[in-house]
């Protein structure tokens, strides 16, 4: 997930081509959401966005791409399900993308799954308010932090202060918050009555560390030299982007490192136990879909109808005119629309459920077949 997430910023993506999108990264994924430029189809993107050395990236397309939206935004098949950052981290990458003027079908898409979402939060208790991926890992920390010993927070954002919170709540643990933005360090240190260091002076101060929580975004940054001088550190909890710890070294030094790929044993107990649930869950989101593609369906059809409504009005005037006045054709004249309204009840009932059972593209065929197309 790290090859995506390095390889495909805002920029890159422009520079392949694409000018919709959304960009969605979380603790163990890398999405991008968008809409397929003319010239590009399904597989076209999945080649520009393969990183070589890597599997190729998973690609869904319509209907099932909101679905899967909806499922990630509701946190359903989340590392931990439900926890309450997923929602948050898939409702800021929408509104970074508004920013930059993001519309048409991405906006429906995620004001859908984010619809869902409230729905599904609303409805089916998957887990507490405030439960993040660091939830998973609380009892081992628990059993290790007794009264008197020392814990640190790498990072004061999002994920940080989750941790940093949990830990604080731990009773006797003398905790430490680095952030690169000190300011930030203090205020969080303050709140939880901890102590406040800038990210540089990390390892400073590491005796009597023994649980270590990583949250930022710089590679290796607990390493070798930096493990020698925390002489006490047991267990490292490292949920940062990319991968902020030395693994190898910090096992050749009996520290534990818990990471993303570690903790999917614990968060695959936690889904199990929450299996009927989590199915309710998945019944809300097709329910919600369900509905919300039939409203969008009708929007993206009512121009076609309308197109359909006027070529039938006009083939009737027209044969009207070309058989001339008379009884017969003044009486038709009266009724003709009533009779237009009859004629088009089939076409547009049997359009609709093209665009129902096998999506809009089916419906835009029979459109340009017909020559009704825009």
């Amino acid at each position: 997930m790290e090859a995506w997430q390095d390889c495909f910023d805002d920029d890159a993506l422009v520079r392949l081509g694409f000018d919709a999108f959304v960009r969605i990264a979380t603790c163990n994924r890398w999405e991008v959401i968008l809409q397929l430029p003319e010239g590009i189809d399904l597989d076209g993107a999945r080649h520009l966005l393969a990183v070589p050395g890597y599997a190729r990236p998973y690609a869904y397309m319509g209907e099932a791409a909101i679905e899967h939206l909806a499922l990630v935004a509701s946190s359903i098949d989340a590392l931990n399900p439900g926890e309450d950052q997923v929602v948050r981290q898939v409702r800021e990458a929408y509104s970074r993308a508004k920013a930059r003027g993001v519309s048409g079908s991405l906006a429906f898409a995620f004001d859908t799954a984010l619809r869902i979402a409230r729905r599904v939060r609303h409805e089916v208790e998957l887990a507490p308010v405030n439960t993040s991926l660091f939830s998973l890992v609380r009892p081992e920390i628990e059993a290790i932090l007794v009264p008197g010993v020392g814990a640190a927070v790498l990072g004061a954002g999002e994920m940080g202060t989750l941790a940093a919170t949990i830990l604080a709540n731990i009773e006797g643990v003398r905790l430490t918050v680095f952030n690169r933005t000190l300011a930030r360090a203090q205020q969080l240190a303050t709140s939880l009555r901890a102590e406040a260091r800038a990210l540089e002076e990390f390892p400073t101060g590491g005796a009597g560390i023994r649980v270590l929580v990583c949250t930022t975004p710089v590679r290796d940054l607990v390493d070798a030299e930096a493990l020698d001088r925390l002489p006490d550190l047991r267990l490292i909890v490292d949920l940062g982007l990319p991968r902020n710890v030395a693994a190898q070294a910090a096992r050749e030094r009996g520290v534990r490192v818990l990471d993303i790929d570690t903790l999917q044993e614990a968060g695959a107990q936690r889904r199990g136990a929450l299996r009927e649930r989590l199915a309710v869950a998945e019944g809300l989101v097709l329910e919600e879909l369900a509905t919300a593609m039939a409203a969008w369906n009708e929007r993206q059809l009512a121009p076609a109808i309308r197109r359909l409504q006027e070529w039938i009005d006009h083939t009737i005037e027209t044969t009207i005119a070309e058989r001339g006045s008379g009884a017969g054709m003044e009486l038709l004249a009266e009724d003709r629309e009533r009779l237009a309204r009859r004629v088009l009840h089939v076409p547009v009932k049997g359009l609709r459920a093209l665009a129902r059972e096998y999506g809009l593209e089916a419906a835009r065929v029979f459109l340009a077949e017909a020559g009704l197309a825009e």
